[in-house]
């Protein structure tokens, strides 16, 4: 069950724009935000007192459906669950709004974002051009060092294992990718803090002998040009629960401020921005991933491809063979069956790591598709245009 609880400011319809705070995992929309049995340190209400005319929220869902392989809600569909949400709200519809997020609450951010800029969910479109900036709180962007996390989540969660953990290493890597190379163009400012402390694996005497460094710097570091990732001497719980004269809450709530003070940018601009081309309202045009938009291809290394040109090789010189259809290729991917679509993957060999599992949407493993096959190992919209034709003539 997920849940956008009102905290301060929420009601006034002239306020400037929206918070939105969003928990990670084993956390609470209230709880994480406060020491145990402290609700006058819950610091949501801080910002709402301190910064005029926004309303604050605190995004709540359900943990124990926050799987990773295989479950009833993995990170993608919860990405979908909560942009209808916050849609449903008016939230990053029409005012600006600002995210503050802990752990696994980035993650989610991130894939929001990426997929409000996909347009694969129509509710969310309208997100990606009126955020105006996150906050990570010790976020594991890259996975670069997952052994310390995933012993951490063992005590949360004994019964996700490390191999399923691990196997999204790739994902996390990826989207985080995804999130360096757009960020500039959605015109979205990043705050990072990252935890110096050890955190205890429980509250009893045993779970007191055993702390780790949850998330290390080098995983709460995305990597953005000209952001720090700020140490905190804090352990991953203490780091979502600052002090109101410490420095942590008075940067998050200057950095808000001055997020609220800046003009939105046009939607047309904003679009052409996240497109890389002036935005079209031609029925004929296809989005993958976000990276196809008007029969234009942007790679995962931001170069621009129009369709009916094949990617540059390795030392930037362009590509001799011509791409198939791209629209054309990707509706006819979009009308497979799964077991068709599985089928091609065999063919094709495609690396089980990077691929979403059976679990996935459809159009998911669609985009990842076209994604691997655009990488310096894949093999090539050509070829999955001749698989996929052997496919069908076979049916």
């Amino acid at each position: 069950m997920s849940e956008l609880i009102p905290i301060l400011g929420t009601r006034a319809p002239d306020r400037r724009g929206d918070v939105v705070f969003i928990h990670g995992l084993n956390g609470d929309p209230r709880a994480t935000w406060q020491p145990e049995e402290q609700p006058d340190r819950f610091w949501p209400n801080w910002l709402g007192e301190d910064i005029a005319s926004i309303g604050v929220w605190s995004l709540g869902y359900s943990v124990s459906s926050f799987g990773w392989k295989g479950s009833t809600m993995p990170l993608a569909d919860r990405a979908v669950n909560a942009l209808v949400l916050l849609e449903t709200n008016s939230i990053g519809t029409e005012k600006p709004v600002v995210f503050i997020a802990h752990s696994l609450g980035g993650l989610l951010v991130k894939e929001m974002l990426r997929k409000a800029t996909y347009g694969s969910v129509p509710e969310g479109e309208a997100l990606a051009e009126h955020t105006r900036g996150v906050v990570f709180l010790s976020t594991p962007h890259s996975g670069s060092n997952l052994a310390n996390f995933v012993s951490y989540l063992k005590f949360l969660l004994p019964t996700v294992s490390i191999s399923e953990l691990n196997t999204q290493e790739p994902r996390l890597r990826e989207l985080n990718s995804w999130y360096r190379n757009n960020v500039q163009k959605l015109s979205i400012k990043t705050q990072v803090y990252c935890e110096r402390k050890p955190t205890p694996a429980g509250r009893n005497w045993l779970g007191q002998l055993v702390s780790t460094i949850v998330v290390d710097a080098s995983s709460a570091d995305p990597g953005l040009a000209g952001v720090t990732a700020v140490p905190m001497d804090d352990d991953h719980i203490t780091i979502s629960r600052p002090e109101r004269g410490g420095m942590l809450y008075k940067r998050i709530r200057g950095f808000v401020e001055e997020q609220f003070d800046q003009p939105l940018p046009s939607t047309q601009n904003a679009a052409a921005s996240r497109r890389d081309e002036p935005p079209t309202s031609s029925e004929g045009d296809v989005a993958i991933g976000g990276n196809v938009v008007g029969g234009v291809i942007v790679t995962g290394d931001g170069n621009v491809i129009h369709m009916g040109e094949a990617p540059p090789d390795q030392q930037g010189h362009p590509g001799r063979d011509v791409l198939p259809d791209l629209q054309t290729l990707v509706n006819t991917l979009n009308r497979l069956l799964p077991v068709q679509l599985s089928q091609l993957f065999l063919i094709l060999q495609v690396p089980p790591e990077i691929m979403p599992g059976t679990g996935a949407l459809h159009g998911e493993r669609v985009i990842a598709l076209i994604q691997w096959s655009q990488s310096s190992t894949g093999a090539g919209l050509a070829r999955i245009q001749e698989e996929l034709d052997k496919i069908l003539r076979s049916q």
